[in-house]
This record gives structure tokens, C-alpha cells and sequence, in this order.
């Protein structure tokens, strides 16, 4: 594992009190790996709030890990939950990710900003991340080709580059209501 994500430390975990844990991962697809996890473990026990919503730049986790993704996706459809996902930017790869999305029976969005911060709400849990500037530059070089031009392999030392990412989690029913209906009004 350390060796093929070059990974050099294990993620850190801290909580702030009851309801708020930072994670810090050390590449693009362990923060996937903890996202997808805790999804899956909300999903597996979530009986009444059975909303998930994104908001963000690309969904660049469709690069590296799409069976991943179509499975979790697979999973929730399962449980009865529904996925509203908006993308902040709008390149050929974002318009393909929208297209494979609501293929997967995701409701989609494009709403063009200016932010690098990422948020996920799911039951009462808000979670929020921002890719490090030089990462972030990285990826947005890779968007702005077309799929004839990606380099499959320097995509992957992107998401495997080790550089510190903090995942915000909060468990606030407040906060997440709140979120959530910023979300959601874009549909």
C-alpha cells in the first residue's frame, strides 16, 4: 500500500470535540478512498435523510477510480438514496462526468464559480475539503484537455503525488440542513 500510493506516514485523524474530525490524507486517492468509505457507512444505516449532495470543481475521482464510484453508486441506488451532484466548472471532461452521472440516475448540475472548496452533505454530516493550490493547478491542466489528450499514467502520479489534503467532517444537523438546501435550490 505505501509502496503503490506512495504513501510516507499514515492519514491523521484528529477530533475537535464530539461531532467535528479532521482526516489528513497524503494523495487525491486516499482522500476517495476515506470519502467513499464514509459514505458507504452512512448509507449502510441511514433511515430517514436519504440525500446525498456535492458541490465542486470536477469530480476527478472518475479518472482514477470509476468501478469504485460506479459501485458505491450502485450501492446507494440500493438503499434508496438520491444524489444531486453540482460541478463548479464546465470542461469536456466535467460535461462527461455529468453525462456518466445521470446515466447513474444522479441529478446534475453546472453552475460556473470560482472556488476550489469542495462539500459533500449526507444525513446530518457536512464535509468539506480544498485541494492544495499546486495539486489543484495539476488537475486543472488535465481538465482543460480533451480525452484525446490525456496521459493516463501522468494522471496517475498526479493523484498519487503525496501532499498533505484535510477532510473536514461535521456532524450538525444545522449545518447540514442548511447546506444541503444550498445545494439542492440549484435544481
Amino acid at each position: 500500500y505505501s509502496d503503490f500510493f506512495k504513501v510516507k506516514r499514515p492519514a491523521k485523524k484528529v477530533e475537535l470535540g464530539q461531532d467535528i474530525t479532521v482526516y489528513t490524507v497524503h494523495n487525491l486517492l486516499e482522500l476517495d478512498r476515506l470519502w467513499n468509505d464514509l459514505l458507504t457507512n452512512w448509507a449502510k444505516t441511514e433511515k430517514i435523510n436519504k440525500i446525498n449532495c456535492w458541490k465542486g470543481s470536477h469530480a476527478w475521482w472518475l479518472l482514477p477510480r470509476l468501478q469504485e464510484e460506479d459501485i458505491l453508486h450502485d450501492f446507494m441506488n440500493k438503499q434508496g438514496i438520491k444524489t444531486y451532484n453540482v460541478w463548479t466548472k464546465n470542461t469536456p471532461l466535467d460535461k462527461i462526468a455529468v453525462e456518466y452521472y445521470k446515466k447513474s440516475g444522479v441529478k446534475t448540475k453546472i453552475m460556473k464559480e470560482q472556488n476550489n472548496v469542495h462539500i459533500a452533505v449526507f444525513g446530518d454530516y457536512f464535509l468539506k475539503f480544498e485541494i492544495p493550490k499546486p495539486l489543484s493547478e495539476k488537475l486543472e491542466k488535465i481538465y482543460s484537455k480533451t480525452l484525446a489528450d490525456l496521459d493516463i499514467k501522468k494522471i496517475m502520479e498526479i493523484f498519487k503525488e503525496n501532499i498533505e489534503i484535510e477532510l473536514t467532517v461535521i456532524k450538525d444537523v444545522l449545518i447540514a440542513e442548511k447546506m444541503r438546501a444550498d445545494i439542492l435550490t440549484s435544481f
